[in-house]
């Protein structure tokens, strides 16, 4: 500590040896403090029983990402999916069931998409995920592939019968987009592909 050692008596050699200790004891109280805080702030940040980002969490995120873009001229896009049939699971096979469709859900998105991407959960069966530097048509041959894996994996609880049928919409962003905004454009996507698909249906069956 920088102390002569001429000076260091044996009750300032006592004296140190009290305050380094106090100093360790509070250094590592400290530390799991901060664990503490972190896991806590990890907790608030995911879905309550899915393995991706709640609503709130996935939107800062992606605010996030909009300042990135803002300082590196970057472009990314967000992909909204809705699982249409875990509603008829839930009245048939129960919460339980309708539940364990969501999470196998978001594994496969997980697991579909890169470490730098983003997957949430929206709201009840509405996932969004976020592709980063990712735009055009690279996006949408993603969103389709995500689409087709949900689908095959869902398809494989054929005890629940399970209709499955995976919606999606799209947007790119960058900086200075408003991430509502956004999302909303998503949304409108979506139902617009919704609709035009419905149409088609509509058509072959006449």
């Amino acid at each position: 500590m920088g102390i002569p050692a001429r000076e260091l008596t044996p009750r300032v050699q006592e004296a140190l040896t009290i305050i380094v200790g106090e100093y360790d004891r509070l250094k590592e109280e400290l530390e799991q403090k901060l664990e503490r805080i972190r896991y806590l702030e990890e907790l608030a940040d995911q879905h309550t029983f899915l393995p991706v980002l709640n609503r709130r969490a996935f939107l800062r995120e992606m605010s996030q990402r909009v300042s990135h873009a803002d300082r590196t001229s970057t472009t990314s896009t967000l992909v909204v999916f809705q699982v249409q049939g875990i509603d008829g699971a839930r009245r048939g096979a129960g919460r339980m069931a309708a539940d364990h469709l969501l999470a196998e859900v978001a594994e496969t998105l997980n697991l579909g998409v890169r470490a730098s991407d983003l997957v949430g959960n929206l709201g009840g069966s509405d996932f969004g995920v976020v592709l980063a530097l990712t735009e055009g048509e690279a996006a949408q041959e993603k969103a389709d592939e995500l689409a087709a894996q949900i689908d095959e994996r869902l398809s494989l609880n054929q005890d629940l019968q399970l209709a499955s049928t995976v919606e999606w919409g799209w947007q790119t962003f960058g900086g200075g987009s408003d991430v509502n905004d956004v999302l909303k454009a998503a949304d409108q996507d979506l139902r617009q592909r919704r609709s035009r698909s419905e149409d088609q249906r509509s058509q072959h069956g006449g």
